[in-house]
């Protein structure tokens, strides 16, 4: 069974992020990134802008995996990632594919 593996972390460190995760393609074959606004989860709000809005910009990567990955992802990230703050879960991945 796959699942969907969906990373928060801040923006500036998501290259390293995908680096680290992209050195294991047997594990991981590709992503989707995006930019967003979070709120809770421990954020920081850094400047006026994040403290009037009331959230914080951040990347979100969700990665489909086989559910035997899982693990070893988060215990990679956790080993090798100075950062704290990265925020993560998983939910299944009923179906996946490629419409051709």
């Amino acid at each position: 069974m796959k699942r969907l593996l969906v990373l928060i972390l801040h923006p500036a460190l998501a290259e390293a992020a995908l680096d680290l995760l992209l050195a294991h393609p047997d594990k991981v074959t590709g992503y989707c990134r995006s930019e967003m606004d979070a709120h809770g989860f421990g954020a920081i709000l850094s400047g006026a802008a994040e403290e009037v809005a009331g959230a914080s910009r951040r990347t979100r990567l969700e990665i489909v995996v086989p559910a035997e990955h899982v693990d070893a992802l988060l215990g990679l990230l956790k080993t090798h990632w100075p950062h704290p703050g990265l925020i993560y879960w998983t939910v299944a991945a009923e179906t996946f594919g490629v419409l051709s």
